[in-house]
């Protein structure tokens, strides 16, 4: 009985091992057929990338498609031009409720079938892109209009462009940064002459500031008192810029007295801080009109400096007269006595 138990035990044993066997050979023979169609495919891949440039070069890129019965299951290559994309720009600020657009180059070394197609990713919410056109078939331009709604979200974000074209992708980044909208209209400055006369100009200096975030289109003025002397019309400011300029009061036919000098503009739609918008230069004293001097009188003779010389001469010549006289009748009698 033992020695029976002992030739079960070696058959069982044989007809495991024989099983083993021929388990590892099944996967091995499995093995050798994968690594058989991979290598296969890598020399389809080169021979595909060789045929798509066979000078060498980079014109074209080589995709795999699905897998096809009739080519032996391996995967169909096709050659796909190269294709680059690019920005007219890399960053910029958008408003709340306002848009922006830029340019959207694509540049292919040979027509593509099907079309290159462009899309927006990684977009703010309540902010809106659009292409147009948004696909070609070779190089062509797109304009791209970014759109922030009145309440788009605030901030930096980085929004990419994406051109793909068959499972081939290539992008492009700009930085789009969403504030509020902001009006701010600010009269910085101001200067005026302290005296004047009645039909003069007046010529005051003015200085506005625009410190909003939307361009501003605005009527400036000028008050003496509370009548109105000067304005400027429709003047346009954009954002963070300055705006220096001159307005002339003619004063004909105001009376003489002191006058408050104000500057002011009126504020944009929207406007919350209302209190920068008014500026007083000063005052100004307006005298009366200056009137004509008259005309100096000729002095008479012995008045002034000039009349008491021209007298004094006179009186001397006068006076020699005199003496010359009474020596002419002294002569005459003392010749009449030494005769007789």
């Amino acid at each position: 009985m033992p020695r029976l138990e002992l030739v079960l035990l070696a058959v069982s044993t044989i007809i495991l091992s024989l099983t083993v066997v021929v388990h590892y050979e099944a996967v091995a023979s499995t093995l050798e057929a994968q690594m058989a169609t991979y290598l296969l495919s890598s020399v389809n891949v080169d021979a595909n990338r060789h045929q798509c440039n066979p000078n060498g070069g980079s014109d074209y890129s080589t995709i795999d498609l699905q897998t096809n019965p009739s080519n032996g299951n391996h995967p169909n290559s096709q050659c796909i031009p190269t294709f680059n994309i690019s920005l007219s720009q890399s960053n910029l600020t958008l408003i709340q409720g306002f848009s922006r657009s830029l340019s959207v180059s694509l540049s292919t070394t040979s027509e593509l079938s099907p079309p290159i197609t462009l899309s927006a990713e990684s977009v703010p919410a309540g902010v809106e892109v659009l292409f147009a056109p948004s696909s070609g078939r070779s190089s062509f331009s797109s304009l791209m209009t970014i759109i922030a709604s009145a309440h788009a979200a605030l901030g930096l974000s980085e929004v990419a462009v994406v051109a793909r074209v068959m499972g081939i992708e290539k992008s492009a980044t700009v930085s789009v940064l969403v504030i509020p909208e902001i009006h701010n209209l600010v009269i910085i400055s101001g200067f005026a002459p302290l005296n004047a006369t009645v039909g003069s100009v007046v010529v005051v200096n003015v200085t506005v500031a625009n410190y909003g975030s939307v361009s501003e289109i605005f009527d400036l003025r000028e008050h003496a008192n509370v009548t109105m002397v000067a304005e400027q019309n429709h003047l346009l400011l954009a954002p963070l810029a300055r705006y220096t300029t001159s307005l002339s009061w003619n004063t004909t036919g105001f009376s003489e007295g002191v006058y408050s000098i104000v500057v002011n503009v009126r504020p944009a739609p929207g406007e919350v801080n209302l209190s920068d918008e008014n500026f007083n230069v000063g005052q100004l004293s307006l005298g009366p009109r200056p009137t004509a001097e008259p005309s100096p009188k000729p002095a008479a003779s012995g008045e002034g400096p000039s009349g008491l010389s021209y007298g004094r001469e006179l009186a001397i010549m006068a006076a020699l007269g005199e003496v010359i006289a009474v020596l002419l009748v002294l002569v005459r009698r003392r010749s009449r006595i030494s005769k007789k």
